[in-house]
């Protein structure tokens, strides 16, 4: 299971992200956000190919990317 923590009812400035079940959670990421790189960071983590491509907005917007 993966947890994602926030205190959205407080001043919802930080994130955790935790990995594992109720006897034993192992933290995968914590600071002020998730950025793009963070995620393929906690996804490497957990066993899954996944990779960070870095485009243009132009790129991001044409679909110039694999």
């Amino acid at each position: 299971m993966i947890r994602v923590v926030t205190n959205s009812l407080g001043s919802g400035d930080w994130v955790v992200v935790r990995s594992g079940a109720r006897d034993g959670f192992e933290t995968l990421h914590e600071g002020h956000t998730v950025k793009p790189f963070d995620l393929v960071c906690i996804l490497q983590n957990l066993g899954v190919h996944a990779e960070l491509v870095e485009v243009t907005d132009e790129q991001l917007e044409e679909g110039e990317y694999q």
